[in-house]
């Protein structure tokens, strides 16, 4: 799967998401978005929600060369579920190796009434985190020889687990650039996690941010964005059959041969009338 190749597609970001470091100009994540989905295609399949997007992190690194992104999903801007996917990459070209780390946490509101509970809209942050579950895709040059823009990753061992209720990275749609990576990824409807508004016809609300993962706070992050999904298609209904015109012997719309307005069965019955008359003239 591509970007032109997403079914039912929907921009989430018209232009390059930028997020900038104000204490360095030069260093910047540019982002860009969409979102589509997959209708099932029997009963005992459900419908497949995709959230595609790109990276450019030139000069954004974190962790000693490692550049981290993250992206939080809320089901509405005032939610304290929050779902947080922080994605690490690092891409040594000299040495044609290339990591994606993908990581994942739930935020949730506590019990405590003393403490004001974080929402997406005032979420600046979140604390260190340790992920058991890391998935982890790898490019290599030398040894498996997908290194370069456009390859397709190879997972890496014991590393290849997905976590249900959240979002699994869709392998041959994700790929390197000549500045950063572009990823698929994919949610079931039957395993939204936190974010159950997801549906065809509907959003979610998305914050994104980056920032080293031993602090806290973002170096850097977005305003509120929404993540919609396109809506079913219309199907309108069929047109009446007998509509433009009379029906055909055969039962089609259209206009027959019978201009006067008479059907065929009435056409017949005047016909055998009138055999029957003449009969009845010459026998007399």
């Amino acid at each position: 799967m591509t970007w032109d190749k997403l079914e039912n597609p929907h921009d989430v970001t018209t232009d390059d998401l930028l997020l900038k470091n104000e204490d360095n100009e030069d260093e910047y994540v540019s982002m860009k978005a969409k979102t589509g989905w997959q209708p099932a295609l029997n009963n005992d399949e459900s419908v497949i929600f995709n959230f595609m997007f790109s990276i450019d992190t030139w000069n954004a690194y974190t962790n000693a060369g490692i550049s981290s992104l993250t992206i939080a999903f809320a089901d509405a801007e005032d939610s304290t579920d929050i779902e947080v996917n922080r994605f690490q990459f690092v891409d040594l070209v000299l040495n044609e190796y290339a990591r994606l780390i993908y990581d994942k946490m739930n935020m949730e509101a506590d019990d405590d009434e003393l403490t004001t509970d974080t929402t997406l809209s005032s979420m600046t942050g979140f604390a260190p985190f340790d992920d058991e579950k890391s998935f982890e895709l790898q490019w290599i040059g030398s040894n498996i020889d997908n290194y370069g823009p456009s390859q397709e990753p190879r997972a890496t061992f014991a590393k290849d687990k997905e976590t249900p209720g959240f979002w699994s990275i869709v392998e041959s749609a994700t790929s390197l650039t000549s500045t950063g990576f572009v990823c698929s990824l994919e949610k079931s409807a039957d395993s939204l996690g936190m974010t159950k508004a997801i549906k065809a016809g509907g959003s979610i609300m998305m914050k994104v941010g980056y920032k080293e993962a031993i602090v806290t706070d973002f170096t850097a992050h977005s305003d509120l964005i929404e993540v919609a999904w396109a809506a079913e298609p219309v199907v309108e209904d069929p047109e009446d059959p007998n509509a433009g015109g009379n029906v055909d012997d055969g039962g089609d719309g259209g206009n027959t041969d019978n201009n006067d307005g008479e059907d065929g069965a009435t056409a017949v019955t005047a016909f055998g009338a009138a055999v029957i008359a003449a009969i009845s003239a010459l026998a007399f």
